[in-house]
């Protein structure tokens, strides 16, 4: 049967509002419906002048709200970029009359080329364009709804602002070079004019930035370990009841995290796990790893040098010896094993030596547990050397429940120790079980110098 005129008529116009006006970037091209974009075609205004060779021309201006979306979002002539800045970065928009503000959207890229994430992207507010009033933090907001990926493009987008004004205001933070090809403001219903804004205006943006800096770094580290064992249980064989119930306890423990405060900064620490909810999001690794075949305390090795993660699976069987270690007196040479705790509560290992000189603590092999820290980059890195102390005759380390931690062993033997071979051990052991490690070491007749001579 054919449409009448006016529903032909209403059709048509349905479809010109979806498309000129209801439209926003949620994904690197992808676009859905949602609120009229206020910033299209307006004009943007800098603070610090864009500075990026690449991308800086005549009209950056007006290329962050001409609606075209760069492919890839790279350092193109169609993007705005600044280099790295010690400052935040301020991109003001004039949306020319009081507009009430449901939401707004960044697009930029970020993990390759020297550039990371946005440490911050702070939104203003203001009706005067000078006295500007904090209206939300985008990368909080957006985070709970999608998290960036290790490299690429990323959209941060919010429909939870409840502000107004006609002037809004972006402060922009970054460890690095960024680049923004795209930012738009979505129109909210008339009632948000009436919304109440904070009781005092921002004064010092740089103050700003840096008070929430550690909470959103420690937000993000959470979510984004959320997000890697949510996409290891997609790929894991878990019984329904089982897979029900760690799902409900990762969706609780991302609340918690989202909403997450740091009560001391001054003595924070980037030492991972960060807190206790980020200690009971690790324990859900537990009985993933479980589910895969790892023992309760796995032994394993791999190249000591190798990038490891807190959340890593074991590569390799149980490790029954280690490379052999030829060393001279007055070196430093250094081995390591690495163990995973599959059990659902910490596991402590007590770790000792057989076989080589002054066992079972010899002071010349000093056992260290390798720290994970965070980055600003939100990179975790196995880089801090903590030493391990010694308890009633061998040294004690606790391993955190789901995570994998390597074990760094520095050997330093002195002039006075005897040259020759031999056939040590390396002996781990829990209340439920023991391990021995084989490890053959030689020392040397020739003792390393104290200081080399180059002539």
């Amino acid at each position: 049967m054919g449409l009448s005129r006016a529903s032909r008529d209403f059709r048509i116009c349905l479809f010109c509002v979806s498309v000129v006006g209801v439209q926003s970037s949620v994904g690197a091209g992808e676009r859905v419906e949602v609120a009229l974009n206020v910033a299209l075609g307006k004009t943007a205004t800098f603070d610090s002048v864009p500075n990026l060779p690449s991308c800086s021309d005549p009209n950056d201006a007006k290329q962050l709200t001409d609606g075209r979306l760069e492919e890839g979002c790279h350092p193109a002539r169609g993007a705005v970029g600044w280099r790295r800045s010690r400052v935040p970065i301020q991109i003001t928009f004039d949306l020319e009359q009081p507009e009430p503000i449901a939401g707004l959207s960044f697009r930029t890229s970020g993990g390759e080329s020297g550039r990371y994430w946005p440490n911050a992207i702070h939104v203003l507010v203001s009706d005067d364009g000078e006295t500007f009033y904090l209206a939300g933090d985008l990368l909080d907001l957006s985070h709970r709804r999608e998290l960036p990926p290790v490299s690429g493009v990323h959209v941060y987008r919010t429909d939870s602002l409840r502000t107004h004004g006609r002037f809004v205001r972006l402060a922009v933070a970054a460890p690095s070079a960024i680049v923004c090809d795209e930012i738009e403001i979505y129109r909210g219903d008339e009632d948000l004019l009436k919304e109440r804004r904070p009781p005092s205006p921002v004064v010092d943006v740089m103050s700003l930035v840096r008070t929430g800096a550690t909470e959103r770094g420690v937000r993000l580290r959470m979510l984004r370990d959320i997000a890697v064992l949510r996409k290891r249980m997609a790929k894991t064989q878990l019984l329904r009841n089982d897979r029900a119930r760690l799902t409900r306890r990762l969706d609780s423990l991302a609340e918690s995290a989202a909403s997450f405060t740091v009560r001391d900064t001054a003595g924070f620490r980037a030492i991972l796990p960060l807190n206790e909810v980020h200690s009971r999001i690790f324990a859900i690794n537990a009985p993933i790893l479980r589910a895969r075949g790892v023992h309760e305390l796995a032994i394993w090795h791999r190249c000591r040098w190798d990038p490891l993660r807190p959340l890593d699976s074991p590569t390799a069987k149980t490790v029954g010896e280690l490379p052999p270690l030829e060393i001279m007196p007055g070196e430093y040479r250094a081995r390591a094993l690495v163990l995973t705790n599959a059990a659902d509560q910490p596991k402590t290992v007590r770790i000792s030596f057989a076989g080589l000189p002054l066992s079972p603590t010899p002071p010349w092999i000093e056992p260290h547990e390798v720290l994970f820290t965070d980055t600003q980059y939100g990179r975790e890195l196995a880089t801090v050397l903590e030493p391990i102390k010694i308890t009633s005759g061998s040294y004690h380390v606790t391993i955190p429940a789901g995570m994998t931690r390597q074990i760094w062993f520095r050997f330093h033997p002195p002039a006075s120790l005897a040259a020759g071979d031999h056939d040590g051990r390396i002996v781990l052991s829990t209340n439920k079980r023991k391990w021995s490690v084989s490890l053959q070491v030689h020392i040397s007749k020739i003792v390393f110098p104290k200081r080399i001579r180059c002539a």
